[in-house]
Order: C-alpha cells, then structure tokens, then sequence
C-alpha cells in the first residue's frame, strides 16, 4: 500500500495592484517579514508556519517591486479575514494556494 503525506508550510501567492500600504500592514500584523525568496522559505519552514509571497504593482509605482516574503503561525484564513474585514479585497488582484510537499 502507498501512503502520501503533504509536508511543508501552507503557502500562497498575493498579488496587489492597488492599496498595498494598507494590505503590507494587514500582512505585518498577521505575521513576520522575511529577507528569503520563496525557494529558501519554503526549504526551511516546516508544518507549523504559514508563508505568503507578496508581490504589488500599481500604475503610481515607476517599477514593479520586487516580492516579499512573510511567516507566520496564525492561519491564512486569519489573514483572509482581516483583509476582507478591513475592505482591502478591491486592492488585490489574485491569490494562489501553493501546493504542499508531497512525501511517500
């Protein structure tokens, strides 16, 4: 019989196109910012953490930012709360879940 396991922290994708000031707080207070690029965050955070790999545009913006990373223990259906209830879902342009490790 084969078993599979999913390994690895949860992780998404939030990408934002407009109020990214108030959507990086929301992020600062569900978690932590990490200087790692998504590869390294996701080799080194296990089961307990929660990754969300930021990346904003905006038309003001002279150049597209680069991504930020962020970790955290809180859930990211916390998160999702919270931008919701702070009306900020109009400044994001998409969210991707981020498959797990899959271990035999």
């Amino acid at each position: 019989m084969l078993s599979l396991v999913r390994s690895g922290p949860e992780s998404l994708v939030l990408h934002a196109t407009d109020k990214v000031a108030e959507i990086k707080k929301c992020l600062m207070e569900w978690g932590s910012r990490v200087s790692l690029d998504p590869e390294q965050a996701l080799s080194i955070y296990g089961n307990n953490r929660r990754l969300v790999f930021f990346i904003s545009s905006s038309d003001l913006l002279t150049e597209e930012e680069e991504g930020e990373t962020f970790v955290s223990e809180n859930s990211i259906e916390f998160l999702l709360c919270n931008l919701i209830n702070n009306r900020l879902i109009s400044g994001v342009e998409e969210v991707k879940m981020m498959p797990g490790y899959i271990t035999m």
